[in-house]
């Protein structure tokens, strides 16, 4: 049932703006897996895994930490996740973030 065809559809022709961007990040997804599989084969486990552990997973915790200190500083912003980081750059502690498009 959840593999059934009409919830795509219904998904797409409820909103198609966010069905296109949700496919994007599908799309994306896909292709870095397989750009990282390419990569194996080019420079082995082990650069891979070390490349990992000094750029991407310090990258990944400090990101997750960010988005804890904003949730332990204003937990409603579990429940307007679309205005969080808007809301972290103008906390005054935080790097400014640009202003909305309008």
């Amino acid at each position: 049932m959840a593999a059934h065809p009409g919830y795509a559809f219904a998904f797409v022709s409820a909103s198609p703006l966010r069905a296109f961007l949700t496919l994007g990040t599908v799309v994306l997804t896909i292709t870095g897996a397989e750009a990282l599989y390419a990569d194996m084969g080019h420079f082995g486990r082990r650069p891979i895994a070390r490349a990992w552990m000094a750029a991407v997973l310090p990258a990944l915790l400090l990101c997750y930490a960010g988005q804890a200190a904003l949730l332990l500083e204003d937990p409603a912003a579990s429940i307007r996740p679309s205005s969080g980081w808007h809301h972290a750059g103008r906390c005054g502690r935080c790097w400014r973030s640009p202003p909305p498009l309008r």
